[in-house]
């Protein structure tokens, strides 16, 4: 039953990135197979091994096995520190595991990976219709001189985002993954100046569009915009009333705040589910405390 129920957990993520971008899945399932293969490789380059190199302080650097640059040597090393400190603390030893099976069954997943990693490979921009239609709306709102934030809920999304669109003023992308709390801060400040009590230094210029995941986190003060885009749509209607609250609050000098939402394509909806589950939220939310504004769609 829990086999079952963690499949089900890992379908669900991988098409929550797809829902996002082909970018973002493509990269989540080529680290993927890259994690399954290298647990292959370094179980069979050390078959006496007492310990099993599992848990999150391993998952980063499982994607560097197999290279051979100096980096990765260091990789490799600091791989090692972290099995010794496995084993000192009796992690995941190996005689727990039925190692057979296990190899057998990673193998299998990377392969599984790695083959539909090669089935989106060669999809870029230039066919990515969700791409162009974005492009398309911010080119309609920049004639319209609109400032713009930007979510999306992973950070692959935005810095594919930001290779990809252009917008006539200033653009700017922050994620929790990329840049350090200051540099956040920075562009909070460049997008709302006057709310942030910010002013302008030689060289600085106010960003026209701000792509970003919910690192900029609830409470900022970003009133100086007034357009919002959800990139992709979260599973917690909270966290998008949220998103259009750090533009839609006291102070804002704009009569209308714009909100435009990318809902899932209709047959990636079928196998997700992701826009039902939000809407009986909404409706739920609404029935219970009620709502002053729509949230998802026009026909709420």
């Amino acid at each position: 039953q829990g086999s079952v129920l963690l499949v089900g957990l890992i379908r669900t993520l991988l098409l929550k990135r797809f829902e996002s971008s082909v970018y973002a899945f493509r990269e989540t399932v080529g680290r993927m197979g890259q994690r399954c293969k290298s647990l292959v490789e370094l179980n069979e380059a050390d078959p006496k091994a007492t310990y099993m190199p599992l848990g999150k302080q391993f998952a980063g650097i499982l994607e560097y096995v197999g290279h051979n640059d100096q980096s990765v040597q260091d990789e490799r090393e600091l791989l090692q520190r972290l099995v010794e400190e496995n084993i000192k603390h009796g992690k995941y030893r190996r005689d727990a595991f039925d190692v057979r099976s296990y190899l057998k069954d990673l193998h299998t997943d990377a392969e599984t990976y790695l083959e539909i990693h090669a089935m989106v490979a060669k999809i870029g921009p230039q066919e990515d219709t969700k791409l162009a239609e974005l492009q398309k709306l911010l080119n309609k709102l920049y004639k319209k001189n609109k400032r713009i934030l930007l979510f999306s809920e992973f950070a692959d999304t935005i810095d594919y985002l930001n290779k990809n669109v252009t917008y006539g003023g200033v653009k700017q992308a922050v994620s929790g993954t990329v840049n350090k709390p200051q540099d956040i801060q920075k562009a909070v400040a460049l997008f709302a100046p006057e709310p942030n009590r910010h002013e302008l230094r030689d060289g600085e210029k106010e960003i026209d569009l701000l792509l970003t995941t919910d690192v900029i986190s609830e409470g900022q003060n970003l009133q100086t915009g007034n357009v919002v885009i959800n990139y992709d749509i979260h599973w917690n209607p909270v966290r998008l009333i949220q998103r259009i609250g750090r533009v839609d609050r006291i102070g804002s000098k704009h009569d209308d705040i714009d909100v435009y939402n990318f809902l899932p394509d209709p047959e990636l909806e079928k196998n997700l589910g992701l826009e039902a589950v939000v809407r009986k939220h909404i409706d739920d939310i609404q029935y219970v405390i009620g709502e002053d504004s729509k949230i998802l769609t026009k026909d709420e």
